[in-house]
Parts: structure tokens; C-alpha cells; sequence
């Protein structure tokens, strides 16, 4: 998979893309440095799920740039919505950090990015090109552990301790959910499964783990290295 950020030698077509974003400095930062190049154009913006949609719909963007921490895993709700709405659309989310929960979900939702925000400017025009010639533009920490599968990238799982190793994907999943905070109808907002579903991952991985209180069930996981990459 490639990562270099060479430029080709024929640049790729021209980018109508579109800032999903709560933070103003984001979007606006974003907006102005777009506004330096004619490479790419910056078409409408958005700071919250509920705008997002109308929005998109009247500026007609090729590329939404999503961040991936919108509340209540709002940004892969979207990530789920908006392709439907938009024929072609594509979706590159910018994450804080390479987080395997938020990878995961950008993945379901067939994203064709992921980028970290501490990346530089140019590594976005990087990923737009690579879009433009319909190929996937992912940071360095997550394109190295892609897999293939009938034909859809997948995040081959990290290595875990000898103790997280008795959960299965899912529970593992779940667990990476609640260690950032999120309430199970939250997680499976995120995951796109039923609360209930989420609910039994979250008693079976306790009782695999041998915890009983959430409030363990986190320190345990901090304790094993969960959430530190």
C-alpha cells in the first residue's frame, strides 16, 4: 500500500471536498489553507451531525474530511448516511491519534482514509490525490497493518496481552469503546449493532476478565496497555 507522499509527475483531477468538524479552529485552518492551493477545493463545512447532511447535499462535495471523534460516534453515523445520499462520495476521517476502535468503525463505513491531525497539511493533499485516483489514502500506523478481504480493507488485529487474548474480536472492540468513555448505547451507536448485542459482549468480556464493576473493568484495562497506542 502506498505511503510516500511523492507528488505525481500528472496531478490527479480536481477535488470538490467538504470539512465535517466541531472545532472552529479546525475547520477554519483547514479552510484557509485550502485557500492557498487550486489543487483542491473547499466547497461548505460543517460543525455538527445535525448541518452535516443539508449541507452536503447543496454544495455537492467529492471528498468529505470528517473528524473522527464527532460525539457519540456522530462522524460514522454520517459515514454511514451520507454515501447513501451522495453517489461516489468518499471519506477520509482525521483522528487525534491512531485509535483501533475509531479505525475500525471508519473501515465499516468503507471510508477511503484515515489520517492523524498531528500529520502536515500536505500529507491531506496526499490523501486526496491518492482518492482521486481511487486509491486509499491511510496514515502510515494503519496502512501497515491492513489486510485484504474479499476485496474490503480490514485492521488486522494488534497484538494484546496474554490476558485481553481470551476476548474474541468483538469483545475486544466493545472494550476499546468503553475504555474511551463511551456508554454501551453509545458503543453500539459506534458499532452499528443492537444495545443489547453490546450489553452481552460487555457481561461476557467481564466474565472472561473475572471483573464485576465498570470502574475495574477500566483499571484492568489500562493495567494491560489498552488505549496507550
Amino acid at each position: 500500500m502506498p505511503t510516500k507522499t511523492n507528488r505525481p509527475t500528472s496531478l490527479p483531477r480536481r477535488l470538490r471536498v467538504f470539512i465535517i468538524d466541531d472545532q472552529p479552529l479546525m475547520r477554519e485552518g483547514l479552510n484557509s489553507l485550502f485557500a492557498t492551493l487550486t489543487r483542491h477545493i473547499v466547497v461548505g463545512a460543517a460543525g455538527n451531525v445535525a448541518d452535516a447532511p443539508a449541507l452536503v447535499l447543496s454544495t455537492r462535495p467529492e471528498v468529505v474530511l470528517i473528524d473522527a471523534n464527532l460525539p457519540a460516534g456522530g462522524g460514522f453515523e454520517l459515514g454511514r448516511e451520507l454515501p447513501l445520499r451522495t453517489i461516489g462520495l468518499r471519506l477520509i476521517y482525521l483522528d487525534d491519534k491512531v485509535d483501533d476502535a475509531n479505525v475500525r468503525a471508519a473501515l465499516d463505513v468503507n471510508a477511503a482514509g484515515y489520517l492523524v491531525k498531528s500529520e502536515s497539511f500536505e500529507r491531506i493533499m496526499w490523501a486526496l490525490d491518492q482518492v482521486a485516483e481511487d486509491k486509499p489514502a491511510f496514515c502510515d500506523g494503519v496502512a501497515v497493518r491492513l489486510r485484504k478481504d474479499d476485496g474490503d480493507y480490514r485492521l488486522a488485529r494488534r497484538a494484546v496481552s496474554p490476558m485481553l487474548r481470551a476476548l474474541t474480536q468483538r469483545e475486544l472492540e466493545v472494550l476499546e469503546y468503553l475504555v474511551k468513555g463511551l456508554t454501551v448505547r453509545q458503543t453500539a451507536q459506534a458499532m452499528d449493532l443492537a444495545e443489547s448485542t453490546v450489553g452481552n459482549h460487555k457481561s461476557n468480556l467481564m466474565g472472561k476478565l473475572g471483573v464485576h464493576r465498570q470502574v475495574d473493568l477500566l483499571r484492568l484495562a489500562a493495567r494491560e496497555g489498552l488505549g496507550d497506542d
